[in-house]
């Protein structure tokens, strides 16, 4: 049994940019990050219950609470029913199984909210699985609500369950990988000499801009309440609160820019920010003064509905990423989205459709990946728009539109902004904040991650890892979403979609598995 929070345990008051994925939950769409590991062969259940038990829910106090409202603030209370086989349990599948079982069986969890009054997270075991290359193996699934943690923290927290094959148990590293990594990371010395240099001649630059990141945040934001008084029919309390968000939002991002130590990393982000206001006003221009641009309409625009579905690329070679990549002075991701550009190009093709891009939110985490997991996990990321050029054939043409539209990203303070546009949604109203949650998620398609695994096997429960996929949450009405996940060599795309909106989320996964073959012939890889 897991070890009992005390009996004086004080709720913890849920941070804002947690709170907002409780708000954001949605019959249609649940704000759940799921996870599952494939593994050789099934693992010693009691091993694997203790090793949840001491690595997760007797470290993190979270996963033995859950979300209740007190003073009108919501906070983390203990969960005096608390019990560790509500939570970890072998999945009842019957027999045989095999992964398309499997499949459907996770595509059906995903459509299962967890019941409030307990913890938000659960584990199945899933044993006996008859694979496609004949060995008989097992998975486990983990869910977790996005309000405990963000997907980058679960993975760092997955991987903390598990150990290297050639080494002692617990010793495995975190230090895995970054997500939207920038190049060339500061020193400390260096982020040091530079935020002198803010303080002392980039106060008055800030000063300055202020004023005019405020008024286009005022513009942008009455744009947005005529875009969203008609189709939502906004109260005129609700409107006029719109009308001050982007402004709001600006004097956050002032407050960021000013003092960035309080939302991210210092060292790695600072370096850039001594120019400061303008570069924070032109972003704020460019972010805001687009909102009301849509996502054009496509075969799979439309309302979501209960049943979901997933699916997964055969696993790719890094390697062939690599030199994929490095053929067009790219990165591994840029050629990755590239791949999913040029598989989604075919979807749409198939079904008569063309696009010149389609948006996504993009999850860029604001605390580096592989520091160490804070003692409260939480949410450290913001979700940043990327436009995917859906028009271009040619792969490596294709590959040098995605890096030059990343790199802008990457060199910009649009992370900044758009995590200061998060934290005043969070603030706002519960009805002003799930009107907003939903206009902006459904401004794009879906939610595009990529997670770098580890480079060497690992072990779960004295089982080894053969692979691990992910799939985020869908906002609003998104209809799918993708995660890129790479470990041991190998990469894997995963996605998930509302089966009414894309029915054939198996082609989309085919096309993708033709979209790299093609592209290892055109960029010359093995």
């Amino acid at each position: 049994m897991a070890q009992a929070l005390p009996h004086d345990f004080e709720p913890i008051p849920i941070a804002v940019q947690d709170e907002l994925w409780l708000t954001m939950d949605r019959p249609t769409n649940l704000m759940i990050i799921d996870s599952l590991v494939w593994l050789e062969q099934a693992p010693k259940w009691p091993a694997l219950r203790a090793i949840i038990r001491d690595r997760m829910v007797d470290r993190y106090p979270v996963f033995r609470c859950h979300p209740q409202k007190i003073d009108g603030r919501m906070h983390w209370v203990a969960d005096a029913d608390f019990r560790l086989a509500r939570h970890v349990r072998k999945a009842k599948l019957g027999a045989p199984v095999d992964e398309e079982l499997v499949r459907r069986f996770v595509a059906a969890e995903r459509s299962k909210a967890f019941d409030r009054n307990h913890p938000l997270w659960s584990v199945q075991l899933i044993e006996a699985v008859h694979r496609a290359d004949g060995r008989i193996g097992a998975a486990v699934l983990l869910r977790v609500h996005h309000s405990i943690a963000d997907g980058i923290r679960m993975t760092e927290l997955a991987l903390g369950l598990c150990d290297p094959i050639d080494a002692a148990p617990g010793t495995i590293s975190a230090k895995v990988g970054r997500a939207l990594p920038r190049a060339g990371r500061p020193t400390p010395a260096l982020a040091l000499e530079t935020m002198s240099s803010l303080t002392e001649s980039g106060a008055s630059r800030l000063a300055s801009a202020a004023a005019g990141i405020v008024e286009v945040g005022r513009s942008a934001g009455g744009a947005l309440v005529r875009d969203l008084q008609d189709p939502l029919e906004a109260p005129g309390r609700a409107a006029s609160s719109v009308a001050d968000l982007a402004a709001t939002a600006a004097r956050e991002v002032v407050a960021l820019v000013a003092d960035p130590s309080k939302a991210i990393d210092l060292p790695t982000y600072v370096a850039g920010l001594a120019p400061g206001g303008e570069q924070a006003a032109n972003t704020v221009t460019e972010i805001l003064g687009s909102i009301s641009a849509k996502n054009p309409k496509s075969t799979w625009t439309g309302t979501p509905g209960l049943e979901k579905s997933v699916a997964w690329s055969a696993p790719i070679p890094l390697a062939d990423i690599v030199q994929m990549a490095r053929s067009c002075g790219a990165t591994v991701n840029d050629a990755l989205v590239a791949a999913v550009a040029g598989a989604l190009m075919r979807y749409l093709a198939e079904h008569g459709t063309t696009l010149n891009d389609v948006s996504w939110h993009i999850p860029v985490s604001l605390q580096p990946f592989g520091d160490g997991l804070p003692d409260r996990l939480g949410n450290h990321l913001a979700l940043v728009s990327f436009r995917m050029p859906l028009n271009v054939r040619d792969p490596k043409r294709r590959m040098k539109e995605v890096h030059r539209r990343t790199e802008r990203i990457k060199n910009s303070q649009e992370t900044l902004v758009t995590f200061g546009i998060q934290r005043v949604i969070a603030q706002s109203p519960h009805a002003l904040s799930v009107m907003l949650t939903d206009y902006f998620a459904n401004l794009t398609v879906g939610v595009l991650t990529n997670v770098p695994g580890p480079k060497r096997p690992v072990a779960l429960a004295g089982a080894r890892v053969d692979s691990m996929l992910g799939w985020a949450p869908c906002n609003g009405n998104q209809p799918m979403t993708v995660c890129i996940y790479s470990y041991a060599g190998q990469v894997v795309v995963s996605i998930a979609a509302d089966a009414g909106l894309v029915p054939d989320l198996d082609r989309v996964t085919a096309h993708l598995d033709a979209e790299i073959e093609h592209m290892r012939f055109a960029l010359g890889a093995d």
